[in-house]
């Protein structure tokens, strides 16, 4: 999408109420955000919780007149489809976090750590709680050297394809491929040290 693009589209929005507009260029991107953050964090999930984190995503952008498409600003380059996909990935943290990661439906589901992590022995009756899970994760995340964590960040909060991260990168996409890779493996490493487990 280019500045034209992305103007004539802020403008029918924000400007002529057509909020379709946004919707029907962005449905897809949101969906893909949230499906992407719910799966890196092994959350159980169906269609349905897809379409509540999407539809909570088009209210969020659209609350307070348009509050946080309006606060977009094109001069810091990251570009309309970014804005949104950060604020997607804002709204399904928030409400995973709110919710305690199982329950957006009320649905009382429990995740069990060798469903999170595969890298990890573990007997099969033992049991972490999702929200735990999260806060393993995030606290793993920023013990990574600053290149992992960028690769993670940007393949799963900001869903950009290895190909596209590796073409930022200057690397190859087999690079990028085995940097993402080794960078997953030392968060499941790290998890496993938190919790006194022993990762294959």
């Amino acid at each position: 999408m280019n500045r034209g693009e992305e103007k004539a589209l802020l403008h029918a929005c924000l400007e002529q109420g057509r909020r379709e507009a946004v919707v029907g260029e962005f449905w897809d991107l949101v969906a893909r955000v949230a499906q992407s953050l719910l799966s890196f964090y092994r959350v159980p999930h169906d269609r349905r919780d897809v379409e509540d984190l999407r539809q909570e995503t088009f209210l969020r952008l659209f609350a307070d007149d348009c509050r946080r498409l309006r606060q977009y600003d094109p001069e810091k380059g990251t570009g309309l489809p970014g804005w949104i996909k950060l604020v997607a990935s804002q709204t399904v943290l928030g409400e995973l976090r709110k919710n305690g990661m199982m329950d957006m439906k009320k649905r009382n589901f429990r995740l069990r750590i060798e469903d999170v992590a595969p890298a990890f022995r573990i007997d099969q009756e033992d049991r972490l709680d999702a929200r735990q899970m999260l806060a393993l994760t995030e606290k793993a995340m920023r013990r990574l050297p600053e290149a992992d964590r960028r690769i993670v960040e940007q393949l799963y909060f900001d869903c950009r394809s290895l190909d596209e991260i590796a073409a930022a990168m200057g690397k190859s996409s087999e690079a990028a491929r085995v940097m993402a890779y080794r960078a997953k493996r030392k968060i499941l490493t790290t998890i496993a040290k938190m919790t006194g487990e022993k990762p294959l």
